[in-house]
């Protein structure tokens, strides 16, 4: 089957989404909602992809049976040479790998560092927010800019999340801190050393688009095509972009849950041709 016939969804069985977050990171779902969310959408199979974490695979993987295939993902945190900062999603990882578990040890603390740095510089400009606060909108280990959104409507500093990101802690925002992250070089090798599939996570987001040919020399295999902002079709733009460099296509909804303001999960659905493709592509890679 060809990538056209794929695309058209004329010869489809199935769909899956192939990017999504749980309570592990920075997501709403617990191992069985999102199950049950994802059964009650018809779905042949899910990627848990939680930001540079593998904690929730295991739990959800138990939740799912054999009613649902899991496939074990993680999105990592990475920046290129001109220190732009991209996400590149890992699927049909090895998620029990030491070395790889290391890595993402030393992320984890990274991302301690980088919360700490904004506190104060939010206590600097007149809002004061402590760890404790944060921590209690957290599930689990990872700490996140959602965690400290949600905190800060509480405390009334703003009205929504997207407020929160939009004024004080998105990117470049006055109390945005940077942190440790991989560089996308070795976030693209670590995924691939542990039998993964390294995807460029929501292309459109990137604020620099000539960095897709670094990341093909670096070798990436992969880029998302599907996401809620196109609804049921694929991005044209990106499809060519793989055709070009001879990418697999990806791609899910991202959903986070309405810890995020809006439920995605069903709004994206991939062909489940689409994952047998990658089975194949790893066996050749073998």
């Amino acid at each position: 089957m060809n990538l056209e016939q794929i695309l058209d969804n004329k010869y489809t069985e199935g769909y899956a989404d192939l990017h999504l977050h749980t309570v592990y990171s920075d997501g709403e779902y617990t191992p069985d909602s999102i199950i049950k969310k994802a059964l009650s959408e018809n779905f042949r199979a899910i990627a848990i992809t939680d930001h540079d974490t593998v904690e929730g695979i295991a739990p959800v993987t138990k939740s799912a049976k054999k009613d649902i295939e899991i496939i074990p993902g993680i999105e990592l945190s990475a920046e290129t040479s001109a220190t732009e900062e991209l996400h590149i999603v890992g699927l049909f990882i090895d998620y029990e790998n030491p070395e790889f578990l290391k890595i993402l040890k030393g992320l984890s603390s990274g991302r301690k560092d980088r919360m700490n740095d904004m506190l104060k510089k939010l206590g600097e400009m007149g809002m004061p927010v402590t760890m404790k606060e944060i921590e209690k909108f957290k599930t689990k280990d990872v700490i996140g800019r959602l965690h400290l959104a949600q905190a800060m409507v509480e405390k009334g500093y703003v009205k929504t999340t997207n407020e929160a990101f939009d004024k004080f802690i998105g990117d470049d925002k006055p109390a945005y801190a940077n942190r440790k992250r991989l560089s996308s070089k070795k976030a693209i090798s670590s995924i691939k050393q542990i039998g993964g599939i390294p995807i460029i996570a929501h292309p459109h987001l990137l604020k620099n688009q000539d960095i897709i040919p670094q990341l093909v020399e670096e070798g990436i295999e992969g880029i998302e095509v599907y996401y809620v902002n196109h609804g049921k079709n694929p991005s044209s733009k990106y499809i060519e972009i793989a055709k070009k460099y001879n990418l697999l296509i990806s791609g899910g909804s991202d959903c986070h849950g309405l810890s995020k303001g809006k439920t995605f999960l069903g709004k994206v659905k991939v062909p489940y041709q689409i994952v047998e493709e990658m089975k194949k592509w790893r066996e050749k890679s073998k």
